[in-house]
């Protein structure tokens, strides 16, 4: 499983690149879920895995 930076680098990214198209260029929580569910296949773990930490980040 990769490491909690790991998994909050990649949703950094993934922030990065969807940004523009996203209101305010910031997630909502309807966009959330689909943004997780990137990460997760992006860096090999659960949806669960990445949620709890970008939450535990504050993000």
């Amino acid at each position: 499983m990769k490491s909690k930076s790991s998994i909050l680098s990649a949703w950094r990214q993934v922030l990065s690149e969807t940004a523009r198209y996203l209101p305010f260029g910031g997630a909502t929580s309807e966009d959330r879920p689909g943004l997780y569910r990137r990460v997760a296949r992006s860096c090999g773990v659960p949806v669960e895995a990445v949620r709890r930490a970008v939450e535990a980040s504050g993000g």
